[in-house]
């Protein structure tokens, strides 16, 4: 993996974008590849193949509409990989819509996700900044990198039962810090 200069990537995607995506390609492949591998967890190589290109094709076709004051190339594009996965996600699971009898119809029940949806991202990004350590790094493991309990213990040292703790006691901040902000339940 490359050294990470933002101001060099920035300039290459805009004087060679072909480059630029090869070297962000180089520097991001591995953690794009993690996001969107834990978030398509029980979906085939191919699928999660596919959303990796598509991933990388977003990251290309929108790099202009990136705003430098909202934040960090890398959370743009870390957050272009988690959008892109979930969609994906959703639409595998509708592929695979069970119907009954009666014309009710089971499908996909991420509430949580269709929550994240709806708030904007520095609204979310600024209620998870104002967690603790190591609530927040936790959460963020969680919730943002799709990691299972055992590898949230294991990364950070704690038990099971605590992080399911930690994310319980999270959650509940977080929603209070929302509904605080004005995002309604």
């Amino acid at each position: 993996m490359r050294t990470y200069d933002e101001n060099k990537l920035i300039t290459l995607m805009r004087s060679n974008p072909e480059r630029g995506l090869r070297c962000a390609m180089e520097i991001f492949g591995g953690a794009i590849q993690t996001i969107v591998t834990n978030i398509l967890r029980n979906c085939s190589r191919e699928d999660v193949e596919e959303c990796i290109s598509e991933c990388f094709f977003r990251f290309w076709k929108d790099f202009d509409t990136w705003d430098y004051g909202k934040g960090a190339l890398k959370s743009w594009f870390y957050s272009i990989a988690r959008h892109t996965a979930i969609d994906f996600r959703r639409k595998i699971s509708r592929d695979y819509q069970l119907s009954l009898d009666d014309g009710v119809e089971i499908v996909d029940g991420d509430l949580e996700a269709e929550m994240i949806k709806r708030l904007t991202a520095h609204e979310i990004q600024q209620a998870v900044n104002g967690l603790m350590e190591p609530d927040r790094s936790v959460f963020i493991l969680r919730y943002f990198w799709y990691f299972s309990y055992e590898e949230i213990a294991h990364k950070t040292g704690l038990t099971q039962i605590k992080v399911k703790n930690i994310l319980y006691r999270s959650k509940k901040i977080l929603k209070e810090r929302l509904m605080e902000m004005g995002v309604q339940e």
